[in-house]
């Protein structure tokens, strides 16, 4: 029987549950698109995520003049599942129980697709690797040592005063190899953080899997700053086609927002006013499917 969206929503009154699990099973990657034309409402997304990865997960979406052009959807130790671009880009990837990424499927939307499969053993150590470009390979060397850094920390350091952001592109521009990049960003904001490859973007979060900088293909970046209780106190982000930069900073007392500034003059009073200050609010208690 063929089903339909409209017969989906009308059961969603009876069993939402139901109604997570149906959408969850219609839909196709590019999910973020699928969701918008069969309009399924947003504040739904998370619990048909849910559905469709059997798990806990974080939503995150992507805005452009006002409308989703993408989003994230990551695990509980965010492991990104699931990336969604502008064009119709996407990557799915999947994980064993160390975290290991035992498959990746990506594709530009533009018909050239990419997929890899690897298994781990219980150390974490590739035992077989296989690519759509028919690159296969056992077990590796186990004289080679993954986490072994070339570089000396006067190199790094050295490194590190010289980084700015978008640090991509300063991070290919003096050749240092991916395996790097991690230790030297986590030495930028000095703190441990992971970082995720997500096509041609980064997306890095601190421990806790709150969002630390994301920067996307174009050389656009995010910041984002917290304090000691998980209040967000500094954000950060440039507009490359226009060279400029735009930033906010925050100051909390008792837990509560008592001080705003940013780029643009703009002070607490108006901030509050703001449908960014809502909407930001909202987003805090809608993305994690609790």
């Amino acid at each position: 029987m063929k089903v339909t969206i409209k017969g989906i929503i009308k059961e969603s009154n009876d069993n939402r549950q139901r109604y997570y699990d149906k959408v969850s099973k219609v839909i196709r990657p590019p999910y973020f698109v699928d969701l918008q034309t069969l309009s399924v409402p947003q504040d739904e997304w998370v619990d048909v995520f849910i559905s469709l990865y059997k798990q806990k997960v974080l939503v995150s979406t992507f805005y452009r003049d006002k409308q989703i052009t993408g989003g994230i959807v990551t695990d509980k130790v965010t492991n990104i599942l699931y990336y969604e671009g502008e064009g119709g880009d996407y990557v799915i990837r999947e994980f064993d129980k160390n975290n290991n990424v035992t498959y990746l499927f990506k594709t530009d939307g533009r018909g050239n697709e990419y997929w890899e499969k690897s298994k781990f053993n219980d150390q974490g150590e590739s035992i077989y690797y296989e690519d759509s470009k028919g690159r296969i390979s056992d077990v590796r060397d186990p004289d080679y040592d993954l986490n072994e850094s070339v570089y000396s920390d006067k190199l790094i350091d050295k490194i590190i005063d010289t980084l700015k952001p978008p640090f991509r592109y300063d991070l290919e521009s003096l050749g240092i190899p991916r395996d790097e990049w991690d230790g030297i960003i986590s030495k930028v904001f000095n703190e441990d953080l992971v970082m995720k490859d997500v096509v041609d973007a980064i997306y890095v979060t601190d421990i806790y899997g709150q969002s630390r900088y994301m920067e996307s293909k174009n050389g656009n970046y995010f910041i984002d700053e917290y304090d000691d209780d998980g209040n967000i106190i500094y954000k950060e982000s440039n507009f490359p086609n226009s060279g400029t930069t735009y930033k906010e900073r925050f100051t909390y007392g008792d837990g509560k927002l008592i001080d705003y500034i940013d780029s643009n003059g703009r002070g607490l009073d108006q901030y509050l006013k703001s449908s960014e200050y809502y909407s930001r609010k909202e987003g805090v208690k809608k993305r994690y499917g609790y």
